[in-house]
């Protein structure tokens, strides 16, 4: 009986400091996915970066950036990042999320991007339609939107002009900050 007893509890334990999960959403209405400051999580995939693109009509450019809580490097050059996009309206931020859905790292990237860095703006993850494990979806994923570009991993930076041609792919390891303020004026024509 105490044997019972105590399975009984490690099940209950167990459950009530199970973290939440979270599930991304899928993008029914890209205006909505793009303009909302809601703090949700879309699925992306190629097509709908695309469609989001053609649906802004406020930015010149597109920066991609692919990002973990559990990447130090994505952690660190994050503070810049925004603090960039902030002072260039002319570009619209994407922050890529690399998790699986339904993980409570998930909710945990969308916590820790509101509460830390005052980051509301919806935010994205690679679509499982690029497979199921994490590292294997994203390494297909970045192989369709940056297609050639061979030095990527965390803290992936995808700069795309309003017609969604890909115009500099780079990591916070080929990116000094000095680069990143000038990205945008770079390709101004």
């Amino acid at each position: 009986m105490k044997i019972i007893a105590f399975f009984i509890s490690l099940f209950c334990l167990t459950n009530l400091s199970a973290q939440e999960k979270y599930f991304t959403k899928v993008i029914s209405d890209f205006d909505e996915a793009l303009n909302s400051n809601k703090n949700e999580i879309y699925s992306l995939n190629k097509t709908e970066f695309d469609s989001l693109i053609k649906v802004d009509k406020n930015h010149e450019f597109h920066l991609v950036y692919s990002f973990g809580t559990w990447c130090k490097p994505c952690v660190a050059f994050l503070p810049k990042l925004l603090e960039w996009s902030e002072s260039n309206p002319s570009v619209k931020l994407y922050i890529l999320n690399i998790e699986k859905d339904g993980d409570d790292k998930l909710l945990r990237v969308k916590n820790f991007l509101r509460e830390k860095h005052n980051f509301n703006a919806n935010t994205f993850m690679v679509s499982d339609e690029y497979g199921k494990r994490r590292w294997k979806k994203y390494d297909a994923f970045v192989q369709e939107m940056a297609p050639g570009h061979d030095e990527y991993g965390m803290s992936l930076l995808l700069f795309y002009d309003k017609t969604g041609k890909l115009l500099y792919a780079s990591t916070y390891n080929e990116t000094d900050e000095e680069e990143l303020l000038t990205l945008s004026n770079k390709f101004k024509e």
